[in-house]
């Protein structure tokens, strides 16, 4: 993501330009999906939840100070993905997915057991662990960017995101596999 053409963009919306909204969405959509999957564990949620944070964007954009526009992005979806979290309290059952991947997958694929096993290693963490692993390892974001968005300091979260790895790591090794 470039963060300084989507910093252009949100001060170009700031100014009125509607048009921009599009260009902020195509360089933020993948980071709110995945960040929103990750805590509510729900495509069909997450889906909701992307709209809802670029309705939000363009709704709440003249509060928006210029500096670390993906950040401010992120911290709306995050926010909304815990309200979306806690008004379910819907918890699904990882044996469920594992089946559903199971039937889906038709050949001994090696790499859909990989991901199986990858995500039943997700689903060890608690929701702030695997939320610092997304956003760290998957959407590139720095352990400065994500203390920001989680509002913890940058020493916890790279003590959550070693924790959380250590945990990945005795649940994969367990299952024959090294991560």
């Amino acid at each position: 993501m470039d963060k300084v053409l989507l910093e252009e963009k949100m001060l170009l919306l700031q100014k009125g330009d509607k048009n921009a909204l599009k260009d902020v969405y195509q360089l933020m959509s993948k980071t709110v999906y995945l960040l929103a999957v990750s805590i509510v564990k729900d495509t069909e949620k997450a889906k909701d939840i992307l709209q809802e944070t670029f309705i939000r964007v363009a709704r709440y954009i003249d509060k928006y100070q210029a500096g670390n526009a993906a950040a401010w992005i992120t911290t709306i979806a995050r926010h909304l993905s815990y309200r979306e979290w806690e008004r379910s309290k819907r918890t699904t059952s990882l044996d469920a997915i594992s089946e559903k991947l199971e039937d889906n997958r038709g050949s001994h694929d090696e790499r859909w057991t990989d991901n199986i096993v990858l995500y039943e290693a997700m689903a060890k963490l608690s929701n702030e662990e695997r939320e610092i692993v997304m956003l760290y390892a998957m959407q590139g974001y720095k352990h400065r960017e994500i203390a920001e968005i989680v509002g913890k300091s940058d020493n916890t979260v790279r003590w959550l995101y070693q924790k959380a790895l250590k945990t990945m790591r005795e649940n994969i090794d367990g299952k024959g596999k090294k991560l």
